[in-house]
């Protein structure tokens, strides 16, 4: 409510105080002005905001001033619009007798209600009060008074029920029923008794002679059942003894064989047995003589290991003197080599000596005669090297040159083409975003377009469901008009009465005979025509065949 979310709201307190009484004034109305101000400050007073059970008592002092200025009873004190008065409903001799507005229902009051009526205390407890009902709280006038004026102009009308119960197809019967039993008790009462004892004494010795006759039919029946029933029960213990003596035989023949197949196993098993046990025995022997057999071929083995190390150690020193000796011989030669070696060496050296200073003395007048022409020599040699070398260093200036020259146009050529490539991105952009534009433009008109399909299917849908829920209105109000006619002792009675009528048809016919209320027996009789299934099996149909003859022999059951 307005008043309950002033209350709660975050604006400054003059605002709130101000909305909160414009609040009120527009809803009770300018006449309550002053009330709700003295309220509204009343409850302000010493206080920073209001409450909800504040907003609640204000509701209801105003409600309760325009009720008297209205000329109503003014609320029970202290109570919401959705709480009911407890302290009236615990007094309702006092409220009764107060109410009243005749003598003679004063009287009457008077007279039922005691004397002195015991004052019932309020509760001490203080309940929760409930807050007013939302469709009650926006109301611009209050509707809980007799004084309401509310007009009532219905839409629809439905008859009022029927107070007396039509004469159904039921009643008929039973009034013809009735109307029977009093012409035959009439009758019985005109021709005497005598005669209808005598005549039902005639017809209860028939229905007697008839029952003996059935007894006796009976009772014979009964004794050929017996009689049969002995038959077959000695031709079943004949029937069990052969079953019994056949079961016996097959019994013995069957334990005949099982003894026979046990007495083979039993062999089979003996000759498994024995068989097993010699492969033990040969088993075991082979065993034994295979361990004799590996123990001597160890032994053996171990002399010849033996006999043979002895003789590679004989070998072994055999050898080291041999090689003793021939190590010696060895160095024996080689001193006597090494001697001789260093003699000739002595004489080489001394030979050597003379042709190396022989060589001296002839390379010190090679050099008098040609030091000129190797001065000569090294100065070509160093200017063509230093020619060389300035042809080397140009070629590697022109080269580092023209390396430059390249690196400078690789670059200049991608700073050219990330350029283009730039304006080309730049182009694009504005191309994309062109066309993102004229996209959004299409797409909103879309939306808009769907937007307003969409409002127009709302509204064709709510236009359907008005139209539908207004149908169902039709409908059910045809359905009460139609419930409305019919007593409610009948109400369902029609859903069954086509088949009740079918079903009593012969009645209805006796009555059209004897001429009884025929308005109603006609109008009756007319509608008990029986429409339903003449097949029992409709949708199989007839066999048309021969018939096997053992089909048709009835079995004695």
């Amino acid at each position: 409510l307005a008043p309950r979310h002033l209350a709660c709201g975050a604006m400054p307190r003059n605002q709130a105080v101000a909305a909160l009484k414009e609040t009120l004034i527009q809803r009770f109305g300018s006449d309550f002005k002053d009330v709700i101000e003295s309220e509204v400050e009343g409850r302000l007073e010493g206080r920073s905001k209001l409450e909800r059970q504040d907003l609640d008592a204000i509701e209801r002092v105003v409600t309760a001033t325009r009720r008297e200025r209205r000329g109503g009873k003014p609320l029970g004190k202290g109570l919401t619009r959705s709480q009911p008065d407890l302290q009236a409903v615990s007094q309702p001799a006092r409220r009764l007798v107060g109410s009243s507005s005749s003598p003679a229902l004063d009287s009457v009051d008077r007279r039922t209600a005691p004397q002195t009526a015991p004052q019932i205390p309020p509760p001490k407890s203080k309940k929760v009060r409930r807050p007013a009902p939302y469709a009650v709280s926006i109301l611009d006038e209050d509707a809980m008074s007799d004084r309401s004026r509310v007009e009532v102009k219905p839409k629809y009308f439905v008859p009022l029920p029927p107070k007396l119960k039509p004469m159904d197809h039921w009643d008929l019967i039973v009034a013809y029923d009735t109307n029977k039993y009093r012409k035959e008790y009439e009758t019985y009462v005109k021709a005497g008794k005598h005669e209808q004892q005598s005549k039902v004494k005639h017809i209860l010795d028939e229905q007697m002679k008839e029952c003996h006759k059935l007894f006796e039919a009976s009772e014979r029946k009964r004794r050929q059942e017996r009689q049969d029933m002995l038959d077959q029960i000695k031709e079943n213990q004949r029937l069990s003894q052969a079953e019994q003596a056949q079961r016996d035989a097959l019994r013995d023949k069957a334990k005949a064989i099982n003894e026979a197949s046990l007495e083979s196993l039993r062999r089979r098993r003996k000759a498994d047995e024995d068989r097993r046990q010699r492969e033990q025995d040969t088993m075991l022997k082979w065993m034994r003589d295979e361990n004799q057999r590996q123990q001597e071929q160890r032994k053996a083995d171990a002399e010849e290991y033996a006999r043979k190390c002895k003789q590679a150690q004989d070998e072994m020193n055999e050898a080291i003197a041999e090689a003793a000796r021939k190590k010696k011989a060895r160095q024996d030669e080689d001193k006597a080599f090494a001697m001789a070696g260093e003699k000739a060496a002595d004489d080489a050296e001394a030979r050597n000596r003379a042709a190396v200073q022989a060589r001296l003395d002839q390379i010190d007048r090679n050099c008098e005669i040609i030091g000129a022409e190797i001065a000569g020599r090294d100065a070509k040699l160093e200017a063509e090297l230093q020619a060389k070398i300035q042809r080397v260093q140009e070629e590697a200036d022109r080269a580092a040159k023209e390396d430059a020259e390249r690196r400078k146009a690789d670059r200049d050529a991608k700073v050219r083409s990330m350029l283009d490539s730039l304006d080309m991105q730049m182009k694009q952009r504005d191309e994309d975003v062109r066309q993102e534009k004229e996209d959004s433009i299409k797409q909103a008109m879309i939306f808009k377009r769907e937007y307003e399909e969409g409002l127009a299917n709302d509204r064709a849908k709510e236009e359907r469901a008005r139209q539908a829920r207004e149908d169902m209105d039709k409908e059910l109000v045809a359905i009460m008009r139609r419930n409305a006619r019919i007593h409610p002792r009948d109400f369902g009675a029609e859903l069954t009465q086509q088949q009740e009528l079918a079903y009593n048809r012969g009645i209805y016919e006796q009555m059209a005979e004897d001429n009884f209320m025929m308005p109603l027996t006609s109008h009756f009789l007319n509608q008990a025509s029986h429409s339903g299934k003449l097949d029992p099996h409709p949708s199989v149909g007839r066999y048309q065949g021969e018939i096997h003859p053992l089909e048709e022999i009835q079995q004695d059951m």
